[in-house]
């Protein structure tokens, strides 16, 4: 069994909650998808390389396939929040969560 998370260099944080205070957008937001290669995240700030633009769940995947994708919240170095939200990649059937 693991002991941390598989991750270096992260952003802890949580879900935005319904209060007031969610409505600023939160700098430890990651987006992640599943596809062939693996699980690719990165976290949703504004890159140079994309114009200072946030990346989206297709800059994951160079446009490619994906099965399902989401949003993470890394909570501590055990714990993670995981949320399927995804406007281009949703998942279809149980079996894309399964993977």
């Amino acid at each position: 069994m693991l002991e941390k998370a598989p991750v270096s260099d992260v952003k802890f944080g949580h879900p935005p909650t319904l209060s007031k205070d969610s409505m600023e957008p939160e700098s430890n937001t990651y987006i992640w998808v599943i596809d062939s290669s693996g699980i690719p995240y990165v976290i949703e700030l504004p890159m140079p390389i994309l114009g200072n633009k946030e990346p989206k769940h297709t800059n994951l995947t160079s446009g490619e396939r994906a099965y399902v994708g989401g949003q993470l919240w890394f909570h501590s170095e055990h714990c993670m929040y995981v949320s399927g939200g995804s406007g281009r990649f949703h998942h279809s059937t149980k079996h894309n969560w399964k993977r």
